[in-house]
């Protein structure tokens, strides 16, 4: 759709067709977006996040959500409904959190960019154990 809209000189933004990624944490209308707290396991988001609603505004393609751990606060990113992520460069190891589903994410080329988050060295960590920087 981007490739064709683009045929037509539409121009969606400054993001125009990049496949991006997003933490699960964040409101994605009409998906899961739970923050892996077990009592939040069915909930799907009725509107977009802030920040997820300006990667779409600025032409972004949403191709999935990452996990993370519990309440976004672990170093590992082992998640009771999806289960536990592994460092893509050692499975043995995790990718740390809480945006581990992030950074492993990009490190594997899933997409060009992620929406994480930072509170606690949240992406800083993950990124370090992963390579993405």
């Amino acid at each position: 759709a981007a490739d064709e809209a683009l045929a037509r000189r539409e121009v969606w933004g400054p993001l125009h067709g990049v496949p991006v990624t997003v933490k699960e944490a964040f409101m994605l209308k009409g998906a899961p977006s739970t923050s892996a707290i077990p009592e939040l396991s069915d909930y799907v988001a009725d509107a977009n996040a802030l920040n997820v609603q300006r990667y779409l505004d600025a032409g972004a393609i949403i191709i999935g959500k990452t996990n993370l751990p519990p309440y976004c606060e672990d170093y590992q990113s082992a998640n009771p409904k999806y289960g536990r992520t592994n460092n893509p460069f050692d499975l043995s190891r995790t990718p740390g959190g809480s945006s581990g589903g992030s950074a492993a994410a990009l490190a594997c080329g899933f997409a060009a960019l992620e929406l994480g988050s930072d509170t606690g060295g949240s992406i800083r960590t993950p990124a370090h154990w992963c390579g993405v920087f």
